[in-house]
């Protein structure tokens, strides 16, 4: 059986001409306009390149205006996280405190790292690991820190001296514990 030729092939190809065709019609206009009025040729020349201008200035805008409203959730949200794991880590009870609103929200806006932190530190603390201490969450509080202004030279001593009155002793302590937990 032969193949029959089917005329709707000829439709894209008859489009493709037709935007052609308009593509040269209206630079041949163009061009004649320019050549035959100069004062005509610079005032296209203003009006193209003011709305250049235009668009890029709203391009811009609207990416920082972005940036700014994911920077402004984001420290919302470490710190109500952070008002959080310092209630958990004052309360004697933990299973009173109700964080998942606050795991949620970490979740949600928090980085990669913060959340992957995170994640290891409660699997630890809830798993009753040595290994799940202060020094672990003044990281993931460092990570935060980090994640709002990566310029940022906080380090965890830094954090630590924020919460703890002997830190360096306080931290030494920890080392000591945790390296001796791993030697059983």
């Amino acid at each position: 059986m032969k193949n029959k030729f089917n005329p709707w092939i000829l439709v894209p190809m008859i489009f493709s001409f037709g935007i052609m065709f308009l593509c040269i019609w209206g630079a041949y206009n163009f061009m004649q306009i320019i050549l035959l009025d100069p004062e005509k040729y610079q005032t296209v020349i203003t009006i193209v390149f003011t709305m250049l201008v235009t668009f890029s200035g709203y391009l811009i805008n609207s990416s920082l205006q972005r940036k700014h409203e994911l920077f402004i959730k984001k420290a919302n949200t470490y710190n109500e996280f952070m008002k959080t794991m310092v209630l958990f880590i004052k309360a004697k009870d933990k299973q009173k405190i109700d964080m998942s609103l606050c795991f949620q929200e970490l979740v949600l806006w928090g980085s990669d790292n913060c959340i992957k932190e995170f994640s290891s530190l409660m699997y630890d603390i809830y798993n009753d690991h040595k290994n799940a201490n202060m020094i672990r969450m003044y990281e993931l509080f460092v990570l935060m820190k980090k994640d709002l202004d990566p310029r940022s030279n906080v380090n965890t001593d830094d954090i630590g001296r924020v919460f703890v009155k002997d830190w360096d002793q306080h931290k030494y302590a920890q080392k000591a514990k945790l390296e001796a937990s791993e030697e059983e």
